[in-house]
């Protein structure tokens, strides 16, 4: 009995044994494997790397508003690193920390809040060693700095709340949910917004009508009201500023950020964008020919013009009102060629600078002072920079409505202007008005709309021949007209056949009837001569010479 008891007991003990030796080769060895090739891996890496993860396994699922941490370490031999976390959620792009010193071979976490929209959300670390902080025996092995990579993910789940602003509030109550500060019981102010949600706009706001800057938002809600390019809502350019008023810097509207070190400076700004230590304020200088220069997105929003008026562009200007125009060229190069013209409603265009050499990346200004006709006026600003030896074009706008033309009858012909109120076709010409006689000169003199009516027009081309048609029985000849090669100044504008051949420049081209475009004294309005040649292009070589004609000693007798 005790011998059968201690064989089961054996048997036991052997099959607890082979199981332990079991779970060791599938468990202990492949974890020492794991750590000898994580030993590999580490040396291949060059004894550096970089994790990130948060407090779920990766790919986990978080709901709306539930913290989320977020844990980061950089193993290196490094004494530290420059490090850089970055949110990618489905509607934005965020920084959770950037370009932070951190010693390295120690775990840190930041936490978060779990946001709607629902979707994937990605995080992602770079870091940036410098061989300056290595070892010197392990720096010597570098060619450059090290640059480190890694990323996490996971979804946030719906539902997601029907406030979709986070304000607070909602639909039918909150009138603008795309917009957090527009709900009820916000204060009003002067944005031509329904701030407060009450059905008016700006009531009550007046406490708050300062725009020191001119871009049409008050300082209590601009967030910058010193520069015209920062407001709610602007278009967000690669300049180091919040243009759109919504916290973050150069964000994903930025069209030219490429930061090739990873430094958290775009190349558009960058001296050295090779070197993550050399970047705009850094304590070490850009040694020239070290590395590659930034500024290579030079056709791209790093170089870029700025034109506007002490109002607001498409705003309305007073007849008489001197106006402050304001310019900047943005760019990397230190100077730039600008010319500003100004397009008025009538009249021919002026140049307010004529490529004018100015400094670039401070405000400029000019004034003018506008005057009537009433109506749209432009200013077009065109500048160009060198960038690397290539000329870039930059350009900017600025138009403005003439109003209040102070002399509602400008001509003095006893007759109101029609935006006036009145019926004046032409307020800038006395001879125009509704009492006014109509004239043969191509103008509708009496205002009725009909030019020249009651003078003969035989051709029924439009225009009679005592407004300009040089030949009233042919409809193809009037003023303006296509001037087309059959010897004829079909536009009435003096020249025949302009536009096309004229070897001689006779003013006849060969499709016109000249007969030798070789010869100036052969055309067809020329003089027949005794020279055995076809002088007038007739078609006959001397005719009409009689003997009293001929002078053979060439005395002019």
């Amino acid at each position: 009995m005790s011998g059968v008891f201690w064989k089961t007991r054996k048997e036991r003990l052997r099959k607890v044994l082979f199981t332990l030796v079991v779970i060791l080769i599938f468990v202990g060895i492949p974890a020492s494997i794991g750590k000898w090739t994580g030993m590999l891996t580490f040396q291949q890496e060059q004894f550096s790397y970089v994790e990130i993860w948060t407090n779920r396994a990766n790919g986990s699922h978080y709901t709306e508003r539930e913290t989320i941490v977020i844990f980061f370490k950089i193993m290196s031999p490094a004494s530290h690193a420059v490090v850089t976390v970055i949110d990618n959620t489905p509607e934005t792009t965020a920084y959770l920390t950037r370009k932070t010193t951190y010693t390295t071979n120690q775990v840190y976490f930041v936490t978060k809040e779990a946001q709607c929209p629902a979707g994937l959300e990605i995080i992602e670390i770079q870091a940036n060693i410098s061989r300056s902080s290595l070892p010197p025996a392990l720096a010597a092995t570098y060619t450059q700095d090290i640059h480190l990579k890694d990323s996490c993910f996971f979804y946030i789940d719906p539902p997601c709340s029907i406030d979709q602003d986070r304000d607070g509030f909602h639909l039918p109550y909150d009138c603008d949910d795309t917009n957090p500060f527009i709900h009820p019981g916000v204060t009003e102010v002067c944005d031509d917004k329904d701030n407060d949600c009450d059905g008016s706009i700006d009531e009550g706001c007046y406490t708050c009508i300062i725009d020191w800057d001119g871009d049409s938002f008050p300082e209590c809600n601009d967030c910058n009201d010193d520069d015209y390019t920062v407001y709610p809502g602007a278009e967000e350019i690669c300049d180091q500023k919040d243009n759109d008023c919504d916290g973050l810097i150069d964000e994903e509207f930025c069209q030219c950020y490429n930061d090739n070190d990873l430094d958290g400076y775009s190349d558009c700004w960058d001296p050295d964008d090779c070197n993550p230590i050399v970047y705009p304020g850094s304590p070490y200088p850009y040694t020239p020919g070290s590395g590659c220069t930034g500024y290579i997105d030079k056709h791209f929003k790093c170089h870029y013009a700025e034109l506007w008026i002490h109002k607001k562009c498409d705003s309305y200007v007073n007849d008489g009102e001197t106006i402050e125009i304001y310019f900047r060229i943005n760019s990397s190069a230190s100077t730039a060629r600008v010319t500003i013209t100004d397009y008025p409603p009538k009249g021919e265009p002026v140049n307010l600078l004529d490529s004018k050499p100015i400094t670039t990346n401070k405000v400029n200004t000019l004034q003018k002072v506008v005057l009537c006709p009433a109506g749209l006026e432009t200013l077009i600003m065109v500048a160009t920079v060198t960038i690397d030896g290539e000329t870039v074009t930059l350009t900017g706008d600025c138009s403005f409505r003439v109003v209040n033309c102070r002399v509602p009858d400008a001509d003095g012909d006893g007759y109101i202007s029609i935006p006036k109120g009145g019926d004046d076709c032409n307020d800038d010409d006395a001879a125009i008005n509704p009492g006014a006689q109509e004239i043969c000169d191509n103008k509708d003199n009496d205002c009725d709309g009909s030019k020249d009516e009651g003078f003969p027009d035989n051709d029924y081309d439009g225009i009679p021949g005592c407004a300009g048609d040089c030949d009233d029985n042919d409809p193809n000849t009037y003023p303006r007209a296509r001037e087309i090669c059959d010897g004829k100044d079909n536009d009435c504008d003096g020249s025949r056949d302009e536009g096309f051949p004229d070897k001689d420049q006779d003013g006849y081209a060969v499709c016109g009837g000249d007969c030798d475009d070789t010869d100036p004294g052969t055309n067809p309005g020329a003089q027949e001569v005794d020279d055995g040649k076809d002088n007038d292009c007739d078609g006959e070589v001397d005719e009409k010479l009689t003997m009293d004609m001929i002078d053979n000693d060439g005395d002019g007798y």
